[in-house]
């Protein structure tokens, strides 16, 4: 898995593409401009989606100074939030390319930061095998 923006391509395909239309409701945000309430079952799809890319976001920029600690609190979230992962992952295969377009107008500008915040904080550990298993698993 390489350190571009091209290993986040399955999560943004996640979270992008996650079913529900829900208008997006206001989420608290650190000073990153990240979320920092959890993904739950009360937002839609596309909003948990994008809050857990997020979640992963945050861990890296907590844990720029540790790649062992980062990895290890990646390990954690995929084992707290993968099944919903996959469940989400599931469902935005089911969508019309029509509504794809739209969740993805909607959630670009959050996703970018995402990215942005994982390409500047979770490069250095690109090659810590606890953090490639981690994201492996996306």
């Amino acid at each position: 898995m390489a350190w571009t923006p091209v290993w986040l391509l399955p999560a943004l395909s996640l979270t992008l593409l996650a079913c529900g239309n829900d208008p997006e409701p206001s989420v608290p945000r650190g000073a990153a401009g990240i979320a920092t309430t959890a993904a739950n079952t009360t937002q839609s799809p596309g909003e948990r989606a994008v809050l857990l890319m997020e979640q992963m976001a945050a861990i890296m920029t907590q844990h720029t100074q540790s790649c062992d600690n980062m990895g290890v609190a990646l390990e954690g979230f995929m084992a707290q939030y993968g099944p919903t992962i996959a469940a989400l992952k599931a469902d935005q295969k089911r969508l019309p390319d029509l509504e794809r377009k739209q969740l993805m107008q909607r959630y670009s500008g959050r996703m970018k930061a995402v990215v942005q915040a994982a390409m500047q904080h979770g490069r250095k550990c690109r090659d810590n095998p606890r953090v490639k298993a981690a994201m492996s698993q996306i």
